[in-house]
């Protein structure tokens, strides 16, 4: 095997381990442990790739059903579920998951385990040296990084699962969808042109356009539920140094408004509601406004943990939105 090329397959992913583990700022987990988790992630792909070689036998023959199937039956469902199934298997009942924003890291280093494991398989194996070379340039730049994404993803619902009983479920099945829906969107976006023969050039173009802009958003999505891990374990940290006690499992939202008050920032999304609501359709804009205004009023009240919902509830509003109109954009496009 050539050293330049692992080298190449295994840089992306070590950058992105030491980014993450240097984003814990509070409590950093065991070498150890983390270590586990990596290897957890590379043991994934043995299921994920048996099923995926399993569902392929089923694909469709359209370029648009066989990419959305592919984008996310086959990847999407099958990568997500096998990091989500060994992530739990390895850090659910270790004592070291005791914060937020631990369930991240612990998530990212599956994925990143898993993304290490692929991109070798991926840069290491082509028939030459050129195309090895190509790959893994690409690779780093795209599909590791989106695996650290969806482990960010998969991570910030599993924390809110471990800590929060009364929504477990829930958050348990959003830490599986989530990162699925993400990983399906990404992989379909580059797999429909490939069954293209007909108006290939601006079909391709269109999806192109429309991943950038999804890449994009990815970053954002991520940027802010580190953000959001990082502000819960910060309170957690309060309310301990506050009462002199550890946290308990289950106790949710607990944090007094004076907590609130000292490290809530809000920031307002009305504007960017407005904005996607006019240049993407009312049906799913309308609700971004709502709750984006209800956000800025009880802002204004001082109900900074109300404010915070609000807004989170504002911002999936507007991503799906904008999502909803970027694919119907695609599809007049591919219809026409």
């Amino acid at each position: 095997m050539d050293t330049l090329l692992f080298s190449l397959a295994v840089l992306p992913v070590m950058i992105l381990a030491l980014i993450i583990y240097r984003q814990d700022r509070f409590e950093r987990e065991p070498f150890g442990h983390l270590v586990k988790a990596f290897f957890m992630g590379v043991l994934a792909t043995l299921p994920a790739i048996a099923a995926e070689l399993l569902l392929e036998h089923f694909r469709p023959s359209g370029a648009l059903s066989g990419g959305l199937y592919g984008g996310f039956v086959v990847a999407g469902c099958c990568e997500e579920a096998a990091k989500l199934l060994l992530l739990y298997w390895a850090v659910w009942r270790s004592r070291e998951f005791n914060e937020y924003f631990d369930g991240i890291v612990y998530a990212c280093f599956v994925s990143l385990g898993f993304a290490c494991c692929e991109n070798i398989l991926y840069v290491c194996f082509q028939e030459t040296w050129e195309a090895s070379l190509l790959t893994g340039s690409v690779r780093a730049v795209l599909s590791v990084p989106a695996h650290f994404l969806f482990g960010v993803m998969m991570g910030y619902y599993f924390a809110l699962a471990k800590f929060d009983v009364a929504h477990r479920r829930r958050n348990l099945l959003l830490a599986f969808l989530m990162p699925m829906l993400m990983h399906g969107t990404f992989d379909a976006l580059l797999m429909i042109p490939e069954g293209m023969e007909e108006k290939q050039e601006l079909v391709s173009g269109a999806l192109l356009v429309a991943f950038v802009i999804f890449d994009v958003m990815m970053w954002r999505w991520g940027i802010r539920r580190i953000r959001d891990l990082q502000l819960r374990s910060r309170q957690a940290g309060v309310m301990n140094s506050i009462e002199g006690e550890g946290s308990a499992e289950g106790a949710g939202e607990l944090f007094p408004p004076v907590v609130q008050e000292c490290i809530y920032e809000h920031k307002s999304k009305l504007t960017k509601a407005i904005l996607c609501t006019v240049f993407f359709g009312v049906w799913f804009g309308a609700p971004g406004i709502v709750y984006a205004a209800l956000a800025n009023a009880a802002n204004s009240r001082g109900e900074y943990e109300q404010a915070q919902h609000y807004n989170r509830v504002a911002a999936r509003w507007i991503n799906v939105n904008l999502i909803v109109g970027i694919v119907l954009i695609v599809l007049l496009i591919m219809v026409e």
